[in-house]
């Protein structure tokens, strides 16, 4: 979810946003603060090896539903090539 939609819930709704993402917000007592939160536990990257290349990978890609689906159902070079380019993204 982007900034834009984020800061559009109240207190309850980015709490209960940032449960379901499991991160904590007791230390955040505003709304903005709560959304600086999220925000930035989102933002956070995971290292990964790639046919022996050190890569990172913003975590809430590595853990979206939709890559983890298509990589279980990935039969062909080419299916396996486009969800490493997707996980990777522009930048790499």
């Amino acid at each position: 979810m982007n900034r834009e939609y984020l800061l559009k819930m109240d207190a309850d709704g980015l709490d209960g946003y940032a449960r379901m993402l499991g991160i904590p917000t007791r230390g955040a007592k505003t709304a903005e603060a709560k959304v600086r939160l999220i925000e930035e536990r989102r933002a956070r990257r995971a290292r990964i090896n790639v046919l022996g290349v050190d890569v990172e990978v913003p975590v809430k890609r590595y853990h979206d539903r939709d890559v983890v689906e298509r990589y279980n159902a990935a039969t062909t070079d080419e299916d396996y090539a486009a969800l490493v380019v997707e996980l990777l993204g522009d930048e790499q």
